[in-house]
């Protein structure tokens, strides 16, 4: 009921049920009362009936919750729902340079230290595997190139490239996203 009414309606109702309860409602105000029962009522059907035209559509026209929405957004909803309560949202994390054996995850900058010995090898056209922490999926290995390349404008080799087992479409296609900002 709260949802389907304002909060100036919900307040007057709240007050008119409490002076039923205790039997001393008016005429004027027991129908009062009704209206906005009644106005809630209508508010419900009024709702259930878009969704049922809305229904209708995504059956008719065989549109999939992944056309409505992202995988994002229904992971949120199954949460919200209780239907992946056991299941923790994934946190996008950024790829991760070693050095002296320490793991820095880089988002969106890296220590001194870290990022001096990584471009200076990048520059120099050294190897940067071993700053490449291992077990790292693909597209991070992709978004490390991508990321080197853009903050020092200089291009790896294919050689490197390969030595990564990371292909040339998949760096330029991270360095347009992150060109675009995304």
């Amino acid at each position: 009921m709260a949802k389907l009414l304002s909060e100036q309606e919900l307040s007057r109702f709240d007050e008119l049920q409490k002076k039923q309860s205790n039997f001393s409602i008016t005429i004027e105000e027991a129908d009062e009362l009704r209206e906005i029962v009644l106005r809630a009522q209508q508010k419900r059907e009024s709702r259930a009936a878009a969704m049922t035209t809305i229904d209708a559509h995504i059956v008719q026209f065989e549109i999939s919750p992944e056309e409505l929405f992202t995988r994002e957004q229904i992971a949120d909803a199954a949460r919200a729902f209780g239907l992946l309560s056991q299941v923790k949202k994934e946190r996008v994390v950024g790829p991760i340079i070693v050095l002296n054996g320490k793991q820095h995850i880089w988002t969106k900058t890296l220590p001194e230290e870290v990022r001096d010995a990584l471009f200076d090898a990048f520059k120099a056209g050294n190897s940067i595997t071993a700053f490449v922490a291992p077990r790292q999926e693909n597209a991070k290995v992709a978004e490390i190139v991508a990321r080197l390349e853009r903050e020092t404008a200089t291009a790896c080799t294919d050689d490197a490239l390969v030595e990564l087992s990371v292909s040339r479409e998949a760096v330029d296609k991270i360095k347009e996203k992150l060109g675009s900002g995304a």
